[in-house]
């Protein structure tokens, strides 16, 4: 079986209103696909291969390969994970300011920044 390499980038903040440090990652190419989960955790999948964001758009959806994947060809997907996941699924979206863990306030300041290869990430569980 072949080993799933991925880079992400590692950021840490300090919220601006509570002063709670934490960190988000984010991927840093094509490799991983980023999910929010209605727990307020982001998980990944990886974009290729079995059990990929790629493969799981075939299985559930009426995309084919080569085709563009339309906004409604992704929310149809997102739908249909978030019925085989304990919680809503969504897709990340990256110009979204992250939120403190604490008290939820989106105004952060940066304070560090890292790109780590193959570093653990949370991984989408999804129930067959």
């Amino acid at each position: 079986m072949k080993q799933l390499t991925y880079c992400v980038t590692e950021k840490r903040y300090r919220c601006r209103q509570c002063g709670e440090h934490f960190s988000d990652r984010i991927p840093v190419n094509d490799e991983l696909v980023r999910l929010d989960c209605g727990d307020g955790h982001p998980r990944f999948l990886p974009t290729y291969g079995e059990g990929g964001y790629l493969d799981w758009l075939k299985r559930l959806t009426d995309w084919e390969e080569h085709r563009p994947i339309t906004v409604s060809v992704s929310e149809e997907l997102m739908k249909k994970l978030s019925a085989r996941c304990p919680y809503r699924v969504s897709l990340w979206k990256c110009a979204s300011a992250p939120e403190c863990p604490r008290c939820h306030a989106k105004e952060s300041t940066l304070e560090s920044e890292q790109v780590k290869e193959n570093t653990p990430v949370d991984w989408l569980e999804i129930i067959p």
